[in-house]
């Protein structure tokens, strides 16, 4: 890759982050009619992505009350798995995931685990149903997992005989403070979730995207990075044509 292709995506990843750079590249190649079902392309099918989503959930401004059920379709039918939430008179209020049709999530000690991106379900790795996120008091003592932002549960189910991988991306909100406004949370955001439909231990994060080709960091990429941006990546680009 010359050195103006990566300047252009040096300034894409700082403007909009690498994560809606894949997406905005595959716009921009749908856009431009590029066809490039390569053997990337045909490994990306193995992958049951849901999209985003930014559902929340818990006690917070702007949160859902009650469960959300998400169906994971595999050659056996629907697994399942929901959001918890659980009050005892205001004073305890709990949140978590729930796996149902025996999907299992990743723990530390009993409470959900959380990864970084590209970590995956290990064979020694423990796991459980129930997963809890918080808990938290009106008096303000916290138990479980703090605040977090982008992290991924990983969870596993057996379909047919074969075991599968998948993980769910999340944010968690969460106030030490005493009381029990609902500002306090737990609050938790589903941001979405992918499992691997072949068996093979999928990382965290992956979509199924591809990465973007050198032709897709333009057109709908240019206006991403804004006028500013794009003269930098022109002048960029001149200098390195002029250096070859």
């Amino acid at each position: 890759m010359r050195r103006a292709e990566l300047e252009c995506r040096r300034l894409l990843e700082e403007r909009v982050g690498k994560r809606s750079l894949r997406r905005l590249a595959s716009l921009s190649a749908v856009g431009a009619g590029a066809a490039f079902l390569t053997a990337d392309r045909a490994e990306a099918s193995a992958i049951q992505y849901s999209g985003g989503m930014n559902v929340q959930v818990g006690w917070f401004a702007g949160a859902v009350y009650g469960s959300h059920t998400w169906t994971l379709q595999t050659s056996r039918g629907p697994f399942q798995f929901k959001d918890f939430l659980r009050s005892y008179l205001s004073r305890t209020r709990w949140l978590g995931l729930y796996g149902m049709a025996a999907v299992d999530f990743a723990r530390s000690g009993t409470f959900l685990k959380t990864f970084g991106a590209g970590q995956t379900w290990t064979t020694s790795q423990p796991y459980v149903r129930t997963a809890v996120a918080a808990v938290r008091r009106s008096g303000g003592t916290l138990y479980a997992l703090g605040s977090f932002s982008h992290r991924f549960a990983l969870f596993e189910f057996n379909d047919a005989g074969t075991e599968k991988f998948g993980w769910i991306e999340l944010s968690l909100s969460v106030s030490t403070t005493a009381g029990i406004d609902d500002a306090l949370g737990p609050g938790m955001t589903v941001e979405g979730w992918a499992y691997d439909t072949t068996g093979a231990k999928i990382e965290a994060g992956d979509t199924g995207v591809p990465e973007p080709p050198s032709f897709a960091l333009t057109g709908l990429a240019a206006l991403a990075l804004g006028a500013a941006g794009t003269r930098r990546w022109r002048a960029a680009r001149r200098l390195a044509d002029r250096s070859l």
